[in-house]
Order: structure tokens, then sequence, then C-alpha cells
């Protein structure tokens, strides 16, 4: 639905992306900052990148028919207090890209996360970081086709949904939630477009 090449600092913020046929957004070569970003229900994948630096904050990817966040070419991306949710494969890393991940939570996810080299163009390790993981009700938590071409840096991986106290500012601020117990019926109906 929005596709940007070659821009600097381009700042995207409070706004919705619903239905799109294929990408939600498509981001190559550019730098940009997404920040309280909507993406419901799109055709392919919700964020699919090429080379690009990305900083995703406060934010929701759900109900994407392929990937919720495609890292690929050398991607940077950073993802804090957002919700990845009912896609294919909830973050891809793949072809020398990094994935970083703060207070975020993976849900619903035929798979959490897979990570990959499919081209020589861009050697090197593609990696997914965090902390603590959040991959919760996923049939496959993670899936990595060759061991030696990739890398989780992840300190423990949690598949259970948060208990009371953590990720509080996720579920309260940037989803509007009482408590994460809501989070299975909330994000269907966010897959399908409701709960504006």
């Amino acid at each position: 639905m929005i596709h940007a090449t070659y821009v600097d600092d381009l700042l995207i913020e409070d706004a919705t992306i619903e239905k799109a046929s294929s990408d939600g957004l498509d981001l190559e070569f550019s730098k940009v900052e997404l920040k309280r970003v909507q993406i419901l229900d799109s055709g392919d994948d919700g964020l699919d990148l090429m080379g690009s630096d990305v900083d995703l904050l406060d934010s929701q990817v759900v109900g994407c028919k392929n990937n919720g966040i495609s890292s690929g070419e050398q991607s940077e991306v950073t993802v804090r207090n957002s919700l990845v949710a009912r896609a294919r494969v909830g973050v891809l890393a793949k072809n020398a890209s990094t994935v970083d991940l703060y207070g975020s939570l993976l849900f619903k996810n035929q798979t959490g996360i897979e990570v990959y080299q499919r081209t020589v163009r861009f050697e090197g390790n593609s990696k997914v970081k965090a902390d603590v993981l959040y991959v919760v009700d996923s049939k496959r938590e993670i899936n990595r086709d060759d061991l030696g071409q990739d890398r989780l840096d992840v300190g423990r991986v949690m598949s259970r949904i948060p208990r009371r106290g953590m990720l509080e500012h996720l579920a309260q601020n940037v989803l509007g939630l009482e408590s994460w117990e809501h989070l299975a019926v909330w994000s269907k109906k966010r897959a399908q477009g409701g709960l504006k």
C-alpha cells in the first residue's frame, strides 16, 4: 500500500494501514521511523524491508497473509513495545539482516521467527536478538534452515502469555488491553479489521 525507496529520515506515525492487497509497507534502502503504526489484514507482508534501517515503536502488525515483518538484504530493524500477530511468519530475517526485539510479543503466528540466507549476493549471518523473546501460541516458535548460517541471540524464549506486570506498556498503552487474557479475542478482531 505504501512504497518508499531511497528515502532518508522518513517518519510515519499514528497511521493505520488496513486491507492492503499486497504488502502494507514496502521499504527499500531507506531510513524509517514508525511510531504507533497499525498494519492490519495485509494480503502479503505487513512490513517488507530491503536494505533499510527501521525503528518500529508502539505498533501493531496483525493478520498478514505472509510475514508480519520481513527483514531482508542487510536491513537493520529495531522493534520496541510492539505486537506481531496472526501471520504465517511473525518475524523473518534473511540475507544478512538483523532484528532486535525489545518488550515485544509474537502471538498466534504459524511460525514465530524464521532465520535464513537465501542469496549469496548479501552474504553474512542474519540475526534475531532479544533479552526475552515472547513467542506465544505459534505452531512453531523458531525455524532455522541452516544453523551454521544464522544466529539467534536470545536470553529466554517465553511461550506463554506474559504474566501480570510483564510488558504492561504494550498491553495497556499500545493495545488498550486491561489484561493479557483478552489478547486472543482482541487480535482475531484486529486481524479482520475490527475494534476501531
